[in-house]
């Protein structure tokens, strides 16, 4: 952008963004006014419950949204870029290019049909103008950087041959093909058991410190969450609830729903070993309530509640902003 400080340009600016799908049942907007910022070396984390508009938010941003979805409203920018003006033409070229992703199932997004190796250096071959053997090289870099081991043989094997880790791994490599400024991960460790599940986290946090890249994770599980954003943002009914440093969201929640998602964790069970769980569902996205699009599954509900949309506020901290309108009268438990 001329004129503007590109070394305090966000690596990644979403502004009001709202993205609505057409249904049986009429429009429902999925995404309602989100803004959010990440930096170089910094990661976003988007948390909340199936439905809570995270994943459809980090695909908005390489507009990955199927036929049935568009972005109605709001701004994207990558390195001071405006994304949502661009032709498909054009956001061809930035997806892989500038923006990685790292998508749930590996074994859904990987092509049987070809060796792992031969997947990698058609991102980078589509990219850059490097020969087959400089992109068989660098594909071969890239998985050993994932961690995969012997990887000048790994390279040559079908996606069938790797387990659930180690195909997650690949598809990291797939992403950082050509070291991408951004890299959204949408829900990456879900369905990987719990030790694979550390290590792949712990890959993510290696990566970005030796890259410096800009991250958005998004995951249902504030937990791991907690283990690698920088700030994270609540999500409910296609709305940010409460956004706030690591610090701030986990240890002093100012929602509560925050306090609901912290207090579902295994880790905090009651002294009879229940796990604690939000009673009720969401409203579909063509049936928000007219207030707080949590109320009626809250504890601390009012009439105040039920009147009027809540505005996403400044709670006292710099940075720590919540849609709740008592939330100066709670006081809500957070993950000690």
């Amino acid at each position: 952008m001329k004129g503007e400080d590109t070394a305090t340009t966000p690596v990644l600016k979403v502004e009001n963004l709202a993205v609505e799908f057409r249904t049986g049942a009429g429009l429902a907007r999925v995404v309602d006014d989100v803004s959010f910022e990440v930096g170089a070396g910094e990661t976003i984390g988007l948390v909340g419950e199936s439905g809570s508009g995270k994943t459809v938010t980090c695909m908005a941003i390489p507009r990955l949204l199927p036929a049935s979805g568009r972005i109605v409203s709001g701004s994207v920018s990558l390195a001071g870029q405006e994304l949502t003006g661009l032709s498909e033409r054009e956001m061809r070229a930035v997806r892989g290019r500038d923006i990685g992703v790292v998508f749930q199932e590996p074994s859904a997004s990987l092509n049987p049909a070809f060796t792992i190796g031969h997947q990698i250096q058609a991102v980078i071959r589509r990219h850059e103008d490097v020969s087959r053997a400089q992109a068989r090289g660098r594909a071969i870099e890239l998985l050993q950087l994932v961690g995969i081991p012997r990887a000048d043989l790994r390279v040559d094997a079908y996606p069938h041959e790797f387990s659930g880790g180690m195909a997650q791994r690949a598809m990291i490599a797939m992403a950082l093909a050509c070291s991408p400024k951004l890299l959204l991960a949408d829900e990456p460790t879900t369905a990987l058991d719990v030790t694979i599940q550390a290590q792949i986290i712990e890959l993510f946090a290696r990566l970005q410190e030796e890259l410096g890249m800009a991250m958005v994770f998004v995951s249902h599980d504030l937990a791991v969450v907690g283990e690698l954003a920088n700030r994270i943002h609540v999500m409910y009914s296609s709305q940010v609830v409460e956004a706030g440093s690591r610090d701030q969201v986990l240890g002093r929640p100012e929602h509560p729903y925050s306090e609901g998602l912290l207090a579902a964790m295994p880790q905090l069970t009651d002294e009879a070993g229940r796990l604690n769980v939000i009673p009720g569902h969401a409203s579909p996205a063509t049936e928000y309530p007219m207030g707080c699009r949590f109320a009626e599954r809250c504890r601390y509900t009012a009439e105040e509640c039920r009147r009027a949309p809540v505005a996403l506020e400044q709670v006292g901290v710099p940075g720590h902003v919540s849609r709740c309108v008592r939330r100066h009268e709670l006081e809500l438990r957070g993950w000690s």
